[in-house]
């Protein structure tokens, strides 16, 4: 998302996609990043790939526990006021909602909140005492989260975590968030669908056809698509900038458009020739005007490739390549192919 790209059009290019959902959990992360914690560890952790957002989002799509902890969504999954930006909204955080989101994200790390806990269904009993307890309303039985089930799984569907001044945790117990959840079987099924791509330690590359790329831009794709982004974010974007720079050189290879130079320089023949293709627009735009703070763009990439100061996660990464994603897809075809993408 930037100036140039607005939400209306990344759902018309991704129209399968829940694109709110994911908009929130964009919105959330840059919102736990920029909280005021008293306690520096649980800030890093609330800005970590630690606390999953397929997990975390369990309690903030709850609009009372959203409530709660100071932030409200419009219908594009963006946080209000739109006028603002999610870290001036943390960083003006009421004392009250701070304790409160500071509560909650240390109940996800310590493991007694997870995506099965009563305390984050609305039906459930335990619901509303817990609500209460982040509102700071007192009652005569202080509830406690109900104990974490080992190893939560997450949905297929909607899904993707020290105490300041609550009660300690009890002995033994989990971190929370570090193992990404699995899908749990749909109900009534006797088998699970595959797990959501972001919550695997490596990029999902289907429905891209590098089968018939040149041997080294084959070997690229093949390492990225093993890579693990948790334990080598900084060396997973690096790839992926070097993955999209020669994949546009060779699909250009040979036409009266060659493409030489570094990725600023390549990615101008694409904007010339694909830059007008309606499905293509935004994704372009994106890339080559997108500034250091947008996952994907060309400015985010040579930052990461060339500041020794920048840092990288794993969601970084993932970012990126729903951004890239697009663009490798065309330029793996022929140029100026008419006929459909290789599923």
């Amino acid at each position: 998302m930037d100036d140039q790209t607005t939400v209306e059009d990344v759902k018309a290019q991704y129209p399968d996609v829940e694109v709110a959902r994911f908009m929130k959990m964009a919105v959330m992360r840059r919102f736990l990043a920029a909280a005021p914690f008293s306690d520096h560890t649980l800030r890093q952790y609330a800005a970590s790939d630690d606390l999953a957002m397929s997990a975390f989002e369990y309690a903030y799509r709850s609009k009372d526990i959203a409530a709660a902890i100071g932030v409200e969504f419009d219908r594009d999954g963006m946080l209000l006021p739109r006028s603002s930006t999610p870290e001036k909204i943390a960083s003006k955080l009421p004392k009250k909602k701070l304790g409160a989101l500071e509560y909650l994200v240390g109940e996800f790390r310590a493991g007694r909140l997870n995506t099965r806990s009563p305390e984050l269904k609305k039906r459930d009993d335990a619901y509303q005492p817990f609500v209460d307890r982040l509102n700071g309303v007192p009652t005569t039985a202080t509830p406690t989260p109900s104990p974490a089930a080992p190893a939560p799984p997450t949905p297929p569907g909607p899904s993707q975590g020290v105490s300041h001044g609550m009660p300690p945790s009890g002995p033994g117990s989990a971190t929370g968030g570090a193992t990404p959840p699995q899908p749990e079987p749909p109900s009534g099924a006797g088998s699970r669908g595959p797990n959501h791509p972001d919550t695997k330690d490596t990029l999902d590359l289907s429905g891209l056809d590098y089968e018939n790329a040149p041997l080294n831009l084959k070997l690229r794709y093949f390492e990225l698509r093993r890579i693990n982004l948790g334990n080598l974010p900084i060396a997973s974007a690096i790839l992926l900038r070097s993955v999209l720079e020669a994949t546009i050189k060779v699909h250009f290879e040979g036409s009266a458009t060659p493409a030489t130079g570094e990725l600023s320089a390549v990615f101008k023949v694409v904007a010339q020739t694909y830059g007008s293709e309606k499905t293509l627009k935004s994704t372009i735009g994106a890339i080559q005007s997108g500034n250091a703070h947008k996952h994907g763009s060309i400015q985010w990439f040579n930052l990461i490739a060339h500041s020794a100061d920048a840092s990288v996660t794993a969601e970084d990464v993932r970012q990126a390549w729903k951004v890239v994603n697009p663009l490798l897809r065309r330029l793996l075809r022929p140029p100026l192919q008419s006929a459909p993408a290789t599923p």
